[in-house]
């Protein structure tokens, strides 16, 4: 049990390590490999490595899935905002966090 569970968490950290999160649908690989982890029982390390990586890709992109309306992405918005955190400055950008007051489309002005 020790094992699958290192191997989960394996899968997890797998995850961690990439650049950008991989798609949804490649979460569906989680149901083939617990019906392989049944099948071969002598494969659960790497079966609950891909288990982890696949369920941690579920909950991650559920998270992180673009909150923004297919319509408007790629377009141009005017957005009145409340700053809540002080600038960081980085080399090629700067970065805060604003909490969205109202919406308004390009259309309407």
């Amino acid at each position: 049990m020790r094992l699958v569970a290192v191997g989960f968490l394996l899968g997890i950290v797998a995850l961690l390590s990439l650049p950008e999160l991989p798609a949804l649908a490649f979460s569906g690989l989680m149901l083939p490999a617990l019906l392989l982890l049944l099948r071969y029982p002598r494969a659960r390390f790497l079966t609950a490595v891909v288990v982890g990586f696949c369920w941690a890709t579920f909950q991650a992109n559920q998270v992180f899935y673009p909150l923004l309306d297919d319509k408007v992405e790629g377009k141009e918005l005017v957005v009145e905002a409340k700053i809540i955190s002080l600038p960081e400055v980085y080399e090629h950008k700067t970065r805060f966090l604003i909490r969205p007051l109202t919406v308004i489309s390009p259309q309407s002005l």
